[in-house]
């Protein structure tokens, strides 16, 4: 794993001008501490419940198919056929404890992320997509091993922990809510739910100085990099149509 540090936006911005857009190779996630692992929420919740890591399988299980009966129940025929990823990311949006890491694909969404709550020094964590795909024909490893609504489907039998300790893949779901399109987001998903990432699966590491952030910001504004763009809020956007529609001429300019 590299490991970089920056101290002014000079070199920020440099280090982020050398992803143009439209990249898919690598992709990337901001924490606001550069002292904190990559982590998934679901280690986090079973970590601080002192939850036996034995049962971390096929307690996520129990709580996956739990989710998505009451999804299908609620919602009847509304997302029968999503797939397993779907279902995980819809319960990440609802802050439900899963083994997806949010990264995206803009390096510059991942500095907004890092800096706007960044608490002294920040990071932006870098994963190579194409590498971990290599990696994982190479090893003949699966791209996906966590939960499923197969009813036949149990846990993995425990001499193939090792080899899915190895899985670690950058996935897309197909169902994309209003957020996650609007950062260009797409997941980690780690083989196993370990307490911490493994550094294998990482590309670099950047620490963000907490002198950079000041400046940092205020050019990622300038850039439309903001709550606003990040964090769209549908409701808002109708209610401005339903205002737009009632001032000015009828004629539409905006496209």
């Amino acid at each position: 794993m590299q490991k970089l540090e920056f101290n002014t936006w000079a070199q920020l911005q440099q280090w982020l001008e050398q992803y143009k857009d439209g990249q898919k190779q690598f992709v990337f996630r901001g924490q606001a501490d550069s002292e904190w692992p990559l982590q998934t929420s679901l280690a986090r919740h079973f970590v601080d419940n002192h939850v036996n890591e034995h049962e971390w399988r096929k307690r996520e299980l129990k709580m996956y198919r739990n989710f998505r009966e009451n999804l299908l129940e609620t919602y009847r025929g509304l997302h029968k056929r999503w797939i397993p990823l779907d279902v995980l990311s819809l319960m990440q949006h609802y802050h439900a404890p899963t083994r997806l890491l949010d990264f995206t694909y803009d390096p510059k969404v991942a500095a907004f992320f890092a800096l706007e709550d960044s608490r002294g020094e920040s990071a932006i964590w870098v994963v190579d997509k194409k590498r971990l795909e290599q990696r994982r024909r190479k090893k003949g490893l699966l791209d996906y091993c966590g939960p499923v609504h197969n009813p036949r489907y149990n846990v993995f039998q425990k001499d193939e922990e090792g080899k899915y300790r190895l899985v670690g893949s950058i996935l897309d779901p197909k169902q994309k809510n209003d957020r996650l399109a609007a950062q260009q987001g797409c997941f980690l998903v780690p083989g196993s739910i370990s307490k911490y990432i493994s550094d294998d699966l990482v590309h670099a590491k950047v620490r963000l100085s907490s002198k950079l952030v000041v400046e940092s910001l205020n050019n990622l504004e300038k850039q439309g990099y903001n709550c606003k763009r990040l964090f769209p809020n549908l409701m808002k956007m109708a209610k401005e149509a339903k205002r737009f529609s009632v001032i000015g001429d009828a004629c539409c300019s905006c496209g």
